[in-house]
């Protein structure tokens, strides 16, 4: 079989390589030389799952074909050959793979739902984000290397500056109330005193839908994401400051006027739940010689292309807040039966540069393999 080029992306860096289409996983590893570092892994679409995959251990390139680990090309922006794709697995500098949700949305379950995006309704906000790509929701995001455990059930990236919302679907009886917080500490947190959506009397239980582009403060200032490094913030407490929560509750009542709603949260199943084929996979599985698949999802994120990042103040917004009184629940509840309809937890990523943003969005997670589309 004739050779062809191929355009190796060693995360972000891409190399051209003349290889046979027959080739093993091992030959290519030989052809790229030290292009390649020991912790470097191929990925390839899983086609039963049709996920990006990490092919793993090592000693499988042996026996993988070239054929069934390169992506297609993407003219649109400059790459007409095939494409070979290479994650680090190293344990300081760890490629994340997740998948992305058809809707944007991170979900808990049907009826409680949130995505970051764009601001783009303030001036100073449009202006500033001129150019810039929509944040990325990811779900069940993982290390590349097993050895290596590290996992997020939902994560946001973005480019460095970002001016952001929050775009949030609940489901109220009267209306619901909701809080946005930060792990750490009460400076980063983007509402900690609730703010509400309310229902007109008559109007029944339902889903609602809003966009948060402001802190709820008397400044009024948009909400701007940086990287933590630029910020100060230790090492140790990436997780911490990154992780923002997001919580929505069902009101039953609220005043003036008075408006009352003791409908209860819908039992149905969630999303996840929903979306299971119902398979027992206990009986599939023998457990004693079970070893868990390697890291797969819709998308990935290189290593030593992004960094974790923190919301802060931006420039000021002109969104404004109405005022109500006499809600119940009072205050945040914590049970589902004290009204609480979900809490979703979200680690916030920047990344390192518009370059590395642009390769990782529109090159190496084009189409629908990933979140490029």
């Amino acid at each position: 079989m004739a050779a062809q080029n191929y355009t190796a992306y060693v995360g972000v860096t891409p190399t051209v390589v003349s290889l046979d289409d027959g080739s093993t996983m091992a030959q290519v590893r030989t052809a790229l030389g030290s292009s390649m570092a020991s912790t470097d892994n191929f990925l390839y679409e899983n086609t039963v799952t049709q996920e990006k995959t990490v092919l793993w251990p090592v000693s499988q390139e042996s026996v993988a074909k070239l054929s069934g680990c390169h992506f297609p090309p993407v003219p649109g922006q400059g790459v007409n050959t095939p494409i070979i794709q290479i994650v680090s697995t190293a344990e300081n500098d760890q490629s994340l793979m997740g998948t992305r949700t058809a809707s944007g949305y991170v979900y808990n379950s049907q009826y409680f739902g949130v995505k970051i995006s764009l601001n783009e309704t303030d001036a100073a906000a449009v202006t500033n984000n001129q150019g810039m790509f929509q944040p990325v929701m990811l779900q069940n995001v993982v290390s590349a290397n097993p050895s290596y455990p590290l996992s997020f059930q939902n994560a946001m990236i973005c480019q460095k500056g970002a001016i952001i919302q929050f775009d949030i679907s609940c489901w109220g009886a009267a209306g619901w109330g909701y809080t946005i917080t930060s792990t750490m500490n009460t400076s980063t947190d983007i509402c900690g005193s609730p703010l509400y959506a309310i229902y007109p009397a008559g109007s029944g239980a339902k889903m609602g839908g809003l966009g948060l582009r402001r802190y709820n403060s008397k400044a009024g200032d948009t909400i701007q994401m940086k990287a933590n490094a630029a910020l100060g913030i230790a090492k140790q407490y990436n997780v911490e400051y990154s992780t923002i929560t997001v919580k929505g509750w069902s009101l039953s009542e609220w005043a003036e006027p008075r408006t009352t709603n003791n409908t209860p949260i819908p039992s149905g199943p969630t999303l996840e739940e929903a979306m299971r084929s119902g398979i027992n996979l206990d009986e599939m599985i023998d457990a004693s010689n079970f070893v868990p698949p390697p890291p797969a999802g819709g998308g990935d994120i290189p290593g030593g292309t992004s960094q974790p990042g923190t919301p802060t103040a931006g420039p000021p917004s002109n969104q404004k807040f109405g005022t109500f009184s006499g809600c119940t629940p009072s205050g945040i509840p914590n049970t589902r039966s004290e009204g609480l309809v979900g809490s979703i937890d979200i680690f916030c990523l920047v990344f390192d540069s518009d370059a590395d943003a642009k390769a990782v969005i529109k090159i190496l997670n084009s189409g629908t393999m990933g979140f490029g589309s």
